[in-house]
C-alpha cells in the first residue's frame, strides 16, 4: 500500500492519510519532482503508473458521487 499517490496528478493536495505499524517499519519518502525525474529513465512504468493513478481518482469521485446520491444530497457534475 502507498500513501499520497492522488499527489501525483494535483500538486495542490495535502494527504490527510496516516498509518500506524505493528513492527518496526522503514519509511521512505519521494519527492514528486525526484519522481518525475526517475520516470523519465523509465517511459513504460511512468505510462503505467500515471494510468494506476488516474483510475484511483476516478474509483473515488465516483465513490464520492455515488455516496452523495445515496445521502440526497444535491449533485452538479463539474466538468473543467
Amino acid at each position: 500500500m502507498t500513501l499520497g499517490d492522488e499527489m501525483l496528478m494535483d500538486r495542490d493536495i495535502i494527504s490527510g492519510h496516516s498509518a500506524r505499524s505493528m513492527t518496526y517499519t522503514d519509511l521512505v519518502v519521494l519527492s514528486r519532482e525526484d519522481l518525475f525525474t526517475i520516470i523519465a529513465s523509465f517511459p513504460s512504468e511512468g505510462r503505467r503508473l500515471r494510468s494506476k493513478a488516474t483510475r484511483r481518482i476516478v474509483r473515488d469521485h465516483i465513490l464520492a458521487y455515488s455516496k452523495a446520491y445515496k445521502a440526497g444530497l444535491p449533485l452538479k457534475l463539474i466538468i473543467p
